[in-house]
């Protein structure tokens, strides 16, 4: 599918920001081992592929009147194949899960699934007394891997991912006994572990972290028995800087603090770009702005990238964006597609390690491939509301990947 994004002179309006995608993640694989409900869950693609990897493995998922009922798998399916489709989550979770069996499942997925890096997770699978085998390019799925595992202790070097790891924090809701987990350095997605340890908090599980480590304490009763999924602060961004880069004001809604999400940073980031944004509990609103600072720093936050170079490329100046490591290892690599992208709208912009320096003011527009990677896609439609001639983008329909209700809100905005 190839879509055309006409530019506009602005637009004043409010929007409900869907729910987060990692979240709903998280409570379809805590829920399949604990039992449970989630309300205000995503309904994407990406998410679609957990429901369906935990029914593998044996749970049972209805969904009616909005909400999603999850049945707790008393022991999870071993000899299956789990198609993870294009998350990684999916595929990282599932296989944190199996390391509970006795014997192989099967983990795969779709083309960009099988470039996704897996070589930290033989090292921590063989650690913890698990088997992990590449059954194609060794270090990438698919894969196959079993356990059982107990306890342990583990101390770990530098990662590509957390994903792993969230899934083996999850596992453990079925452990008499948790781990400790030891990071040399701490890595850059450590937030997308806080939110993992938030949630097994309120199902009983209690873990602490603290001086890089996170330490299993004990269970204790559960809290709840229902997640109700928040607004996703990352998907809320296309729609912030939308306003940003074409004068205009917006009102966005739904938009929880309470389980903690990386991508809130937006509000901190663009802050200290001198934008004019106003936090009113939930709902957040960004008017007209000057924007101003040369350096935004990225690390913690890779999936705000793309869109935040829309945003460099828009204002004047030379602005440093400061990637990391993990962009890499995205949908695409997103260091590289980024910058084809830019540079496929007129933008003059380059690579230095994991940093892109955007010299920006205007953006021209032309054709942007996707690459099949939904904040590629999403990205270049926002620049297209603020180029001179306009931006078509190949394959966009990746966007229902993450944001399945993008283009309709993309549509609201811009007539």
């Amino acid at each position: 599918m190839e879509y055309f994004v006409e530019p506009i002179e602005g637009f004043s309006g409010e929007m409900v920001a869907p729910p987060s995608k990692y979240i709903t993640h998280r409570a379809i694989f805590i829920s399949s081992l604990k039992g449970g409900s989630i309300k205000n869950f995503s309904n994407s693609l990406d998410c679609i592929s957990s429901i369906k990897a935990v029914e593998k493995l044996g749970s049972r998922v209805t969904i009616g009147n909005g909400e999603m009922e999850v049945q707790p798998i008393e022991e999870p399916r071993t000899g299956i194949v789990i198609d993870a489709g294009n998350s990684g989550t999916t595929a990282r979770f599932s296989a944190a899960l199996s390391l509970l069996g006795r014997e192989f499942n099967d983990i795969t997925g779709d083309e960009s699934l099988r470039n996704r890096p897996m070589d930290d997770a033989e090292l921590i699978t063989k650690h913890v007394g698990g088997i992990l085998e590449f059954t194609d390019k060794k270090g990438y799925f698919p894969i196959r891997i079993r356990g059982p595992i107990s306890s342990f202790d583990l101390r770990i070097g530098g990662i590509k991912s957390t994903q792993f790891i969230s899934g083996m924090l999850i596992a453990s809701l079925k452990l008499d006994k948790g781990f400790r987990i030891a990071f040399e350095k701490e890595p850059d997605s450590m937030g997308y572990l806080i939110t993992t340890v938030q949630m097994l908090q309120k199902v009983g599980i209690n873990y602490s972290l603290r001086d890089r480590s996170i330490f299993y304490l004990g269970k204790s009763e559960r809290l709840i028995d229902k997640f109700i999924i928040p607004g996703d602060f990352s998907s809320a961004a296309f729609f912030m800087v939308a306003a940003l880069i074409t004068n205009s004001s917006i009102k966005i809604k739904n938009l929880s603090s309470e389980l903690y999400q990386p991508d809130s940073r937006i509000i901190d980031i663009l802050k200290q770009m001198c934008a004019n944004i106003d936090v009113k509990g939930e709902i957040i609103e960004i008017r007209p702005s000057k924007l101003c600072g040369d350096t935004v720093d990225l690390r913690s936050t890779p999936d705000l990238f793309p869109i935040m170079a829309v945003l460099a490329a828009s204002k004047g100046g030379v602005v440093r964006l400061i990637g990391s490591e993990s962009l890499a290892y995205k949908e695409s690599n997103r260091l590289l597609t980024t910058l084809e992208m830019l540079k496929s709208m007129g933008v003059n912009a380059r690579l230095e390690n994991n940093s892109l320096i955007v010299s920006g003011g205007i953006i021209r527009g032309g054709h942007v491939n996707s690459h099949g990677d939904h904040r590629i896609a999403m990205s270049a439609a926002i620049a297209g509301l603020a180029s001179v001639e306009g931006v078509s983008i190949e394959n966009f329909e990746a966007y229902k990947v993450s944001y399945p209700g993008f283009l309709d809100d993309l549509k609201v905005i811009s007539g």
